[in-house]
């Protein structure tokens, strides 16, 4: 089955502070390559065992891919005359 989707707030990010973006929180799923499903997983042996699990579940949905997600708002600066 399908995860719900996260809401949260997206932190602004200005061309500034790029270097921030590596320490704001991010989610990581695997999904099927040929469906919709996914999942929010923590760590390598879970990608393993629902992509295990999906396949016997639906055969031939042999294709995954483990996709990593951070969200952020971009805040132009502030043009000053």
């Amino acid at each position: 089955m399908t995860e719900p989707a996260l809401v949260g707030s997206c932190p602004a990010i200005s061309p500034r502070d790029v270097a921030a973006l590596a320490t704001l929180p991010g989610y990581t799923w695997v999904e099927c390559a040929k469906c919709l499903e996914h999942k929010l997983t923590q760590s390598d042996e879970e990608v393993a065992e629902w992509s295990a699990t999906h396949r016997e579940k639906h055969p031939g949905h042999d294709r995954f891919r483990t996709v990593e997600q951070t969200e952020w708002r971009f805040v132009p600066p502030e043009i000053t005359p």
